[in-house]
């Protein structure tokens, strides 16, 4: 018999153009359950941890969990923010700040909103510029890609709960317990994701925001099970049902010319990623992503002087 593998799980389809993907989005994929995530194209979903121990030769099985145990203490050893005590005491606010400065976290950034998800989109393509046979960036070639991930969490806890209702009820009782704020703390997080090896993927969020989770309408989901891959995680609670057009991964190709006129709207809209990175920071970095804007200055000046 055939090994499957996760592709014959989720499904995949492709998208030209900016203006096909958010019909697409829109037509397809829209309602209050689905969250979003732009990637690159190659390759599937995993977290930063997952990636880091990989770089660091250290495996799954055997290393990621103490190794993550560790740096979630050092992190609150060592954070000093008026938010300490909440730091200390609730492990997913912890490790929410850890991904918010750039720490290695199982948690992988997802969004509740569309047009936060395609923003993403578009300035991955951007970056994402195509290789020569030789290796060098080909410069020349207009064809930009990326991905989106779309996954609707409604069905996600569903097929979780048929998984484990029956072996695992304490697992779903902790599901359930989380959508109460005031169940929202380590009695019932610790049990889920780090003293059990489920193997599931969680829909998360601290009960505090910090403020760019906020703006960007932002979501965790979180493996039951760090060591094995996010892959596994996802897609665990799904292998008795076949594919699912329930969890879906998006290509979408752009012109150089259409990127352009993408981020023009973007910024009508109010949709940059200074509006996303609040600060000084985030202009900064949003002036990479608006280069024709400022060309486009040059002549703008010139006919008013």
């Amino acid at each position: 018999m055939k090994e499957l593998s996760n592709y014959d799980y989720y499904t995949q389809d492709s998208v030209d153009g900016y203006q096909e993907l958010v019909d697409y989005i829109t037509e397809e994929l829209m309602g209050d359950y689905w969250v979003y995530r732009a990637q690159h194209e190659n390759g599937e979903l995993g977290t930063t941890f997952e990636r880091a121990c990989q770089n660091s030769h250290l495996t799954l099985d055997s290393d990621a969990p103490g190794t993550e145990d560790n740096m979630i203490r050092e992190f609150a050893r060592v954070y000093d923010g008026d938010d300490r005590e909440n730091v200390q005491n609730d492990k997913l606010y912890c490790l929410s700040l850890m991904r918010h400065y750039g720490a290695p976290s199982r948690l992988l950034d997802f969004t509740y909103s569309m047009y936060v998800a395609v923003y993403f989109a578009l300035e991955c393509a951007y970056d994402n510029v195509p290789k020569k046979a030789s290796g060098e960036l080909d410069y020349e070639n207009p064809t930009r890609s990326c991905a989106i991930w779309c996954i609707d969490t409604k069905e996600l806890v569903a097929r979780i709960n048929d998984k484990y209702k029956d072996k695992y009820p304490e697992l779903i009782a902790n599901i359930t317990a989380r959508s109460d704020d005031s169940r929202r703390e380590n009695e019932t997080f610790l049990p889920l994701y780090m003293e059990n090896k489920y193997k599931f993927v969680g829909h998360e969020n601290p009960l505090l925001l910090h403020r760019r989770l906020h703006l960007q309408q932002g979501t965790f989901l979180c493996p039951g099970n760090i060591s094995v891959p996010f892959m596994e995680n996802l897609l665990y609670p799904y292998r008795d049902y076949g594919k699912t057009d329930k969890i879906r991964k998006i290509i979408c190709r752009f012109q150089v010319s259409d990127l352009q006129e993408a981020f023009k709207q973007s910024i009508r809209m109010n949709m940059t990623r200074e509006g996303l990175f609040p600060g000084l920071d985030g202009f900064a970095q949003s002036m990479k992503y608006q280069l024709w804007f400022y060309r486009k200055l040059v002549d703008w000046r010139r006919e008013i002087t």
